[in-house]
């Protein structure tokens, strides 16, 4: 036996080895078909040096010879079978037929001449690997660079395949050969494992990708919680929420929706991580919005750890409001049921008091207390008819009525909680002033809204019968842009609106008022009223000294 021929079978059985081990470990991770076929590829390959040193041990076992080229033909099988199966395909049946043939030949000519007892082992190996190495130059999913240079690499190693027998008998060129067989067989196959591992990163980040679309999709918000609370990840939907987590992606959840240096209290981010079960709690952010936070613990790779929280954000804004709109409709209800209930007595007042008053003396106490009494129910009538107004649920077209006349009205119904409370008002509304085209109940609940503000800023800065209590309640015609337009001003002296509120006073949910005192609606559903009438709402105030509302509504010529 040549010197060199048992070192480089050596080492190539060790190369071989190593490429067992790397397809079987890849198989264990990813669980894909080529990869097994492959390193069972390589372990026959790897057994066909074993055999080969073995059979230079003991020459006399003739059985050997013949063994090495049973595994070489099948590992030449299961190589095809491999390409077949990296691009999701079955190996021909032509394949078995002709490693059977193969067989066969090997089985009639051992013991023979030697060129004859190799030569189709070699050619089987030859035309797998050739096949192989133009299934992988088809692929056009595969990085171009490394596409070729693996195919090519393949088809040059089953053409070095074939010529071997050959070379080998010329004792100069034969280890040269061998040396190039080993160095083709290894590259090949570390081209497949480089081409795997491409494609897996490919498919990686397309499945990242997607997720991310599908991920983005969804309008709530989503928040990936590290074990130290800060942010992993987040959706669109968060970011659209939190525009800080584009500059400051990994910073803490507490700084980020609630400002704040240190955790929140309660947590359910934290309870998550200490339960390993979902949690909740409500949020309100700084625009104003009501959020129900949801936290679901991420699994970790030990049974239970929790190596993340994942948080859901929920609107609840849209739901409160509407359930605030259910109850001012109910509430509409009970009041116009109320004020018909009501109408009718008062009318007997006011007939019987007139009857009382014609049957009794001109003049004299009793006449002049039925007239008082007649007065009293007729501001009582008004005031129901107001309610019922104020209560209908009208959708009739918009139509010119005079703004001075529904401000009237509407302090009509809170007359009575001005006097009350000692509030000094003072009314300076034209008569002459152009009428406005608006839905007149809409525009009353407005007004009521912005009166009961001003009232209870001046009863929280005001004791009860304190001088100072004033409102002030004035219109004027102005013009804007060539456009006439009715304003209205409502000022009182009251507690103010810090500056940091007044960007978000007409927010929904947004109040200043203790609580149970105020639900955050009364402005900004104002705010929404006027701006579909086509005028504009305005706050102007100083903390714990004034507060300027401005109501701007186009005349109806506009």
């Amino acid at each position: 036996m040549n010197t060199w021929l048992i070192p480089s079978q050596i080492a190539s059985l060790c190369g071989s080895t190593v490429l067992v081990l790397v397809f079987a470990s890849l198989f264990a991770r990813d669980r894909k078909p080529h990869l097994a076929l492959w390193a069972w590829c390589w372990a026959l390959y790897a057994l066909c040096f074993v055999l080969a040193l073995t059979a230079g041990l003991f020459p006399e076992a003739s059985t050997l010879p013949l063994a090495r080229e049973f595994c070489l033909l099948a590992s030449s099988l299961l190589l095809v079978a491999g390409g077949y199966a990296f691009v999701e395909g079955r190996q021909p049946r032509i394949w078995t037929a002709g490693a059977l043939l193969c067989a066969i030949w090997v089985l009639l000519f051992r013991g023979g001449d030697s060129w004859l007892f190799l030569m189709p082992s070699y050619l089987f190996h030859a035309l797998a690997a050739i096949t192989t190495g133009i299934i992988i130059l088809r692929q056009i999913d595969v990085y171009p660079l490394g596409r070729h240079l693996t195919g090519w690499t393949f088809i040059l190693w089953g053409l070095h395949r074939a010529n071997y027998p050959l070379l080998s008998t010329i004792p100069e060129i034969a280890p040269w050969g061998f040396l190039l067989g080993a160095y083709f067989s290894f590259a090949a196959a570390g081209g497949v494992i480089l081409i795997h591992f491409s494609r897996t990163c490919d498919l990686a980040e397309e499945n990242h990708r997607l997720s991310q679309t599908l991920l983005n999709a969804i309008a709530d918000p989503l928040v990936l919680i590290g074990p130290d609370l800060r942010i992993r990840w987040s959706n669109q939907g968060a970011r659209h929420l939190a525009p800080a987590l584009e500059t400051l992606p990994e910073s803490h959840c507490f700084e980020t929706w609630r400002n704040r240096s240190h955790p929140c209290e309660p947590c359910p981010a934290r309870d998550s991580f200490a339960s390993g079960t979902a949690a909740a709690m409500h949020l309100d952010t700084k625009d104003g919005r009501a959020w129900e936070v949801r936290s679901f613990p991420v699994p970790g790779s030990a049974p239970g750890q929790v190596s993340g929280v994942i948080l859901h954000f929920e609107n609840q804004t849209p739901k409160k409001e509407n359930s605030r709109q259910a109850h001012l409709a109910a509430l509409g209800e009970l009041s116009a049921g109320v004020a018909h209930e009501i109408n009718n007595p008062i009318n007997g007042i006011i007939n019987y008091a007139e009857l009382l008053g014609d049957s009794l003396p001109k003049a004299g106490t009793e006449v002049d207390l039925a007239r008082r009494i007649g007065h009293e129910a007729e501001r009582i009538a008004t005031i129901v008819r107001n309610l019922l107004s104020f209560a209908r649920d009208s959708q009739d077209e918009k139509k010119p009525v005079l703004l001075c006349e529904i401000l009237l009205d509407a302090l009509v119904l809170v007359e009575t909680q001005l006097r009350r409370h000692g509030v000094e008002t003072l009314i300076d509304l034209p008569l002459d002033l152009p009428p406005v085209r608006v839905h007149p109940q809409q525009i009353q609940q407005v007004f009521l809204n912005l009166l009961s503000n001003a009232l209870f800023a001046l009863n929280e800065k005001f004791a009860a019968g304190a001088a100072g209590k004033h409102l002030e309640i004035s219109a004027v015609l102005v013009e804007e842009q060539g456009q006439p337009r009715v304003r209205t001003c409502i000022f009182d002296r009251g507690t103010g609106i810090a500056a940091a509120h007044l960007d978000k006073a007409m927010n929904p949910f947004f109040t200043t008022k203790p609580s149970g005192k105020g639900t955050g609606l009364g402005l900004s559903i104002s705010h929404g009223i006027v701006r579909d009438h086509g005028g504009r709402l305005t706050i102007e105030s100083s903390q714990g000294e004034w507060t300027r509302v401005t109501l701007d509504l186009p005349c109806s010529a506009c």
